[in-house]
Parts: structure tokens; C-alpha cells; sequence
């Protein structure tokens, strides 16, 4: 996201050598329903900033902060490692696909994990996503979650394994560094 990428690590370099604070980015990462319509600087948050006292402006931070609105990506747009392409395709898709539509993100999530170089704490990651879109995104249907369950299964051949239908039919919770539930 922040091409100056040679900056930052001069940055960092320089700061482990002084008593200085390093340079500080700000940026808001924002993925809501509706586009994003409040202003680029900390003072478009404070209501009627421009008429507080000067004395409380000048002591109050203002700053311009980078902004990047996750709904106007593309996939050939977000590029980093498989966790940050992971959490940046759903924070983008969340709210702006169908469920069928939005099962094609986490399908693309769940074989992308095999990339993270920790299977354990790949599951882990892959798991608090599925909590964030079962609470946040759109309703996916049992069938759909049985299709995410087999993706998974088919990715993780070993130690993974899913419960009898009966038990999948009441809600879902994948879980363990040996084996995706869902109950």
C-alpha cells in the first residue's frame, strides 16, 4: 500500500540509532457498506473543528492521513503476503457481494493458506476470518458452509476432519491446529 517502502526502512534504520521518534503514517484502511464520506484529516472527525478556540485547535493534532477504501481494489490490486491478501479480500468483499459471490473469496482464502509457512497458525487465522464473516458478512447458507468445510478438508487432507451431517446442520466453528469442526 505505501510505496515508499525504501523510506520506511531507512526510517527505521535511522531510528534505531537515535533518541528520536520514527516517522508516523496514519492511514485508515476502511471497508464499510457505504462509501467513505468523512474527510482525510483527524479534524474532519471533531465536530466544528474550525470553531473551536485557537487556543484548543492549536494544541488539538490535525493531520492529512493516507486513506484506502478496500471496495474500490481489485485482486490484482492487493499484493502482499497470503494473511494480508487474505484479510484485505474479505475486508473488500464483505459487504459488497452476494453470499454466493462472497463464497468465491473464502474458496480463494482457504487455498491460500497453504501459502503462510505455519499450516497451525494459518487454520488459526483462517478461523477468526470465518468468525468475522459469519458475524459481519452475508448469510451463508449450510450448503455453502459444507462447501467451504470440503475445500478445507481437500486442502488439509491430513488431521482435518468434519462431524456428521446432524452435528453440521446446528452452526458452525472451525477449530485446533489438527482439525477443522464444524458442529
Amino acid at each position: 500500500m505505501f510505496d515508499e517502502l525504501g523510506f520506511v526502512k531507512n526510517q527505521k534504520a535511522n531510528y534505531e540509532n537515535s533518541s528520536h521518534i520514527p516517522v508516523i503514517i496514519p492511514m485508515v484502511i476502511y471497508h464499510g457498506k457505504t462509501q467513505w464520506k468523512i474527510g482525510l484529516t483527524l479534524g474532519d472527525f471533531i465536530a466544528d473543528f474550525a470553531e473551536l478556540p485557537e487556543i484548543v485547535r492549536q494544541m488539538t493534532p490535525d493531520f492529512h492521513y493516507q486513506m484506502y477504501d478496500l471496495s474500490q481494489f481489485s485482486d490484482v490490486d492487493i499484493k502482499g503476503n497470503a494473511g494480508l491478501t487474505i484479510a484485505l479480500s474479505i475486508f473488500r468483499d464483505v459487504f459488497k457481494k452476494s453470499s454466493q459471490e462472497f463464497l468465491e473469496t473464502i474458496l480463494k482464502a482457504a487455498k491460500a493458506i497453504n501459502e503462510l509457512e505455519e499450516k497451525e497458525t494459518g487454520i488459526q487465522y483462517f478461523e477468526t476470518c470465518m468468525r468475522y464473516i459469519l458475524t459481519s458478512g452475508p448469510q451463508l447458507s449450510k450448503d455453502q458452509l459444507n462447501t467451504v468445510i470440503k475445500q478445507l478438508e481437500s486442502t488439509y487432507k491430513e488431521g482435518s476432519e468434519a462431524p456428521p451431517k446432524k452435528q453440521r446442520d446446528s452452526c458452525c466453528f472451525f477449530g485446533g491446529p489438527d482439525k477443522i469442526l464444524l458442529f
